[in-house]
């Protein structure tokens, strides 16, 4: 997917995500979803999470759920409404089994999802940068998303 391609997914998304950004309830519940969808991959050890490009998820979802969380809060609010609602339609992709590359696809299903979130991750480096430094000041407690279960 070129540049063009992946702005022109993310803008399909945009309505849903402001409307799940317009209230924190909703926010809270489409937050612990991607979370759950994220915690089952990893506990499932899907071989998927293992390939260098979607190995990325590993470590850009959880920090874009801690984000949003802050941001919702209103514990954080250096971020240009933008971005998150950016986003937000990132990850309302990946919670989606149907997109460009439907999910059910083995070996092949959650490689436009990494390509989505890569691209966002990058279109928002100097941000999340940002971020991530002031959480380390320990300005923030307790954002970190849920811990992934040993069942």
């Amino acid at each position: 997917m070129d540049r063009e391609n992946l702005m022109k997914e993310l803008e399909k998304r945009f309505r849903k995500a402001k409307d799940i950004l317009s209230d924190e309830e909703k926010t809270n519940e489409f937050m612990d979803d991607i979370e759950d969808r994220f915690n089952d991959s990893v506990r499932n050890k899907n071989p998927l999470f293992f390939v260098k490009r979607i190995k990325e998820l590993k470590t850009y979802i959880p920090l874009f759920i801690s984000l949003i969380r802050s941001y919702i809060k209103k514990e954080y609010r250096e971020i240009p409404f933008m971005s998150i609602v950016t986003i937000v339609a990132a990850l309302i992709y990946f919670l989606s089994p149907i997109d460009v590359i439907p999910d059910f696809i083995p070996g092949l299903g959650l490689i436009d999802d990494a390509t989505i979130i890569a691209f966002c991750f990058m279109s928002f480096k100097h941000d999340l940068d940002n971020y991530s430094k002031w959480r380390r000041n320990g300005e923030v407690i307790d954002v970190e998303a849920r811990p992934v279960s040993s069942e």
